[in-house]
Formats: C-alpha cells, structure tokens, sequence
C-alpha cells in the first residue's frame, strides 16, 4: 500500500485496515520439464497444471472424466518406442468439499495422440469405485472397462502397464502393487489392441468436475523398454 500528498513538499496521513493478501485459488504450475508433454486433453474445462519438484509431481487435474467417446483430463507424458512398461506411485488424491469427485480417475496411461478420442490403455485408482482399468480401442470407439471394486482407497498405491507382442499381436496388462516390489495383474485386463509403434506413456488424471482442479501427487514415474519386462 502507499499514499502520496500530490503536492511537492506537503504532507499527508493514510490510515489503512484489514490489509490481507489473498492465496490464488491454484498454485501457478510450473514450466513443463523438458524431458516430459504436458497437456490438458479435451476442452471446456477449467485449465490443469503441473509443478515437479524433487522427484514429486504435483498435477492439478482438471476435466469432467475419461470415458465414453471422449476424454477431458491432465496428461504429463514421455515416449515409448516399443514394448515395456510405465508405471507411478500415487501418493495422494486432493477431494473437493460439495463435490461429488468419487469418480476421478489417477493412474497411468499408453495413449496414441493427445487428442481427446485418441485409442489408448490405462488403468486408474478412483475415490469410489476402486481399480478401473480401460481402454479405446480406435479413435473415436467407445470406451472399454473392467472395474475392480474396492473399499475407500489407501495411499499410496502403485500401478503399472506391461505392452508386449506376440505373433504379431500387441498385448496391454494392467497391474497393482501396495510396495513397489510384488505386482499383480488385475483379472481380466490383458486385452489385445491395433496400437504398434511410439506410444505417449504417462500419469493421467481427471477431477470428474469441469469447473474444478483436483491435486493429485505422484512419484516413482519409471519407463522401461523391453519385451521381458512386460509379460504378464
């Protein structure tokens, strides 16, 4: 604050009050590494963001959900040439007061573009519904699940894709770990899908609200190439 007697030589007294500053809404995200895409995919909702700080990744996940036809949600990406797997620790999940956020998705993703009915393999913790594992087959298709029902989740959790070929075919398994260290794969999920080639491999998120930003911390990102690290 300041005041000023807009006269040279001239004083003058400003009495003030109740002086505060006000804490933006969302943290300003910081500049996506290098290394890393960051994107919000979809539109019409309120922007996401992202800040990377020691190894922890804090994503402000905005879009209404990925499902269906079409996808709204934070994708913080690399490149993954060939088969392997990716995988992320997910240390916590923020929730909106008034909102109904059971069903925001957290987890990692294999898409093919960013764009918001791009074919894709995922599998996300969700706040209401437990494991979700899913997938798009072709652009544009509608979205397949297979939905592993669990009480209130405990964090962390760990969740990895395995993509491996076989005879010519690309196959994508979704797996959960509570330690890092002893994966399972969840039942059902191995499917077989036309996505060859580079793939966008990530953590993905969603707030399950368009108005809203969902904080979501993850660490532990890894990404590894090789065929014998993906078989189920």
């Amino acid at each position: 604050v300041g005041g000023a007697a807009g006269k040279e030589g001239a004083k003058t007294t400003s009495t003030w009050a109740r002086l505060s500053v006000q804490k933006r809404e969302l943290p300003s995200p910081g500049i996506c590494p290098q290394t890393f895409g960051c994107a919000d995919v979809g539109a019409g909702f309120r922007p996401g963001g992202q800040e990377f700080l020691k190894g922890t990744w804090t994503i402000y996940a905005g879009g209404s959900d990925i499902t269906s036809t079409f996808d709204e949600f934070q994708f913080v990406y690399q490149s993954l040439p060939a088969d392997g797997t990716v995988s992320v620790k997910v240390d916590s999940v923020g929730r909106h007061p008034g909102f109904d956020d059971g069903g925001a998705k957290t987890g990692v993703m294999l898409r093919a573009t960013v764009g918001p009915q791009s074919p894709y393999y995922a599998v996300f913790q969700t706040p209401a519904h437990g494991i979700a594992v899913q997938w798009r087959s072709a652009e544009g298709a509608q979205t397949g699940l297979v939905l592993v029902p669990r009480p209130a989740p405990s964090y962390p959790v760990y969740l990895m894709i395995g993509r491996w070929t076989d005879g010519g075919v690309t196959y994508y398994t979704a797996y959960t770990s509570s330690d890092d260290q002893h994966f399972t794969s969840v039942s059902g999920s191995t499917v077989a899908l036309d996505l060859p080639g580079t793939l966008l491999a990530g953590m993905a998120a969603d707030s399950y609200s368009p108005g809203s930003d969902l904080p979501v911390t993850f660490s532990k990102f890894t990404l590894s190439v090789g065929r014998e690290l993906a078989l189920p």
